[in-house]
């Protein structure tokens, strides 16, 4: 004799539970460091908030660094520069300014323009 395993029937009165989803991303606080010298190594988040948005219509503030992607940080020129940060697929942008520190000023001004660092 064969038998097969009958599937189990789905439970009809079981409803799916909703799946709730990232609609958007907004940085609301800037990062307490904003303003950084030529060449430093890295972004500094502290500080942020990023209110995130759901799809049934709630939000939340995200303070926690660990949770925030960031990416586009980049000191080896100076000027303004945009950081983008992430988080459940959606991003946004604040901006950074990036300048020389007085001592590299006066090594520039010393070296008469050559790359010196």
């Amino acid at each position: 004799a064969q038998y097969e395993k009958n599937e189990e029937p789905a439970d009809p009165d079981t409803p799916e539970a909703p799946t709730v989803k990232v609609t958007g991303i907004k940085v609301i606080n800037l990062p307490s460091k904003t303003q950084y010298s030529y060449k430093d190594k890295n972004l500094d988040l502290s500080g942020i908030a990023v209110k995130v948005m759901y799809s049934d219509g709630k939000s939340e503030i995200i303070t926690d660094t660990e949770q925030i992607g960031a990416y586009g940080f980049n000191a080896n020129s100076v000027g303004t520069k945009n950081i983008t940060v992430s988080y459940g697929g959606y991003t946004d942008e604040f901006e950074i300014t990036v300048s020389y520190t007085w001592w590299q000023m006066i090594i520039r001004i010393l070296l008469l323009g050559f790359l010196w660092y």
